[in-house]
């Protein structure tokens, strides 16, 4: 049922995962993190590794460009890359990257390590500059919030986070650590948009987890995707599917651990003036909503799963 309904289209967010001689110690350390970051957070994401061009596919030759075919899939699907603690590029996701930005593309980076590049200024595309300083942080503030989830004025501790320090080079400010150096930022590079946060995915999610949901539904929405739903609850051991239908959407939550899960499933940006509703696609069944904003809470057995449709019920 799920691959079948709901899981059978991309998902609009992808982890990025570069060319890179170091690329199993990075996946150990900073790759399955994020994800476990992300499906604590209840954020679907699919992984996508570095492809490069055919004629670079075969020994004798081995890539030293980046793949134009994979760039203009990304630019047509709308995808919004994840970057998690990348330190730098070789020259072919460098190329990428940058093409990426430049016509359009979305990028969201994780720290604190922020991508330089072979072919690109860090500070043009990201919009912060690295001060060579490290510093303890444990507060996060919201200064110019993206979205409805959290306010100017909010914000966030984070324990005892020894992090390098940044600038901003013209990137816009959405929030601040204590000293007023940015910990989050969004920047304008060509036609594209790149969003950094300078803790990892893991530190952010488990204490902001409401300002990166605000960050990621802007990052999708300015790639020219629509967020569907907030999945609210529970650990890393849990797998998400979110599918857009006509008049609503679809998801599955699948529950990994050995005991029940409870999750909200809090449909994001739903007019009143429509009639909406839940089903279970298991059984058929129409399900009473929990909250006025059409929020659903539900009990997931150990080793189960829920797959639901939320739909219009009535014409305006």
């Amino acid at each position: 049922m799920i691959t079948s309904k709901i899981t059978d289209k991309r998902n609009p967010v992808a982890l990025y995962v570069p060319y890179s001689d170091f690329v199993i110690e990075r996946w150990n350390n900073y790759f399955l993190p994020a994800l476990d970051a992300f499906r604590a957070l209840g954020y679907p994401v699919d992984i996508l590794p570095y492809a490069p061009r055919m004629d670079e596919s075969i020994y004798p030759y081995y890539p030293i460009h980046h793949n134009p075919d994979v760039l203009e899939r990304l630019l047509k699907e709308r995808t919004v890359l994840v970057l998690a603690n990348v330190s730098g590029f070789q020259q072919t996701d460098s190329d990428l990257i940058k093409a990426f930005v430049e016509r359009g593309g979305v990028i969201v980076a994780f720290g604190p390590q922020i991508p330089m590049g072979r072919t690109y200024e860090r500070k043009e595309i990201f919009g912060v500059d690295e001060t060579l300083q490290t510093k303890t942080y444990s507060k996060v503030v919201v200064k110019d919030a993206t979205g409805d989830r959290v306010k100017a004025g909010s914000h966030f501790t984070l324990g005892e986070n020894q992090l390098p320090s940044w600038i901003t080079n013209n990137a816009r400010v959405i929030a601040t650590f204590e000293d007023n150096s940015p910990a989050v930022t969004l920047n304008k590079y060509g036609k594209g948009t790149v969003i950094t946060i300078i803790p990892n995915a893991e530190s952010a999610v488990q204490n902001m987890p409401e300002l990166v949901r605000d960050v990621m539904a802007h990052a999708v929405t300015s790639a020219g995707s629509k967020p569907l739903v907030d999945i609210i609850g529970g650990s890393e051991k849990k797998d998400v599917a979110v599918q857009e239908i006509p008049n609503g959407f679809r998801v599955a939550v699948v529950n990994h651990d050995s005991s029940e899960l409870e999750v909200v499933l809090r449909p994001v940006k739903i007019g009143t003036q429509r009639a909406f509703g839940w089903v279970d696609l298991v059984s058929a069944q129409k399900i009473a909503n929990t909250g006025e904003d059409f929020s659903l809470k539900l009990k997931i057995p150990g080793g189960g799963f829920r797959a639901l449709e939320f739909r219009q019920t009535s014409a305006d």
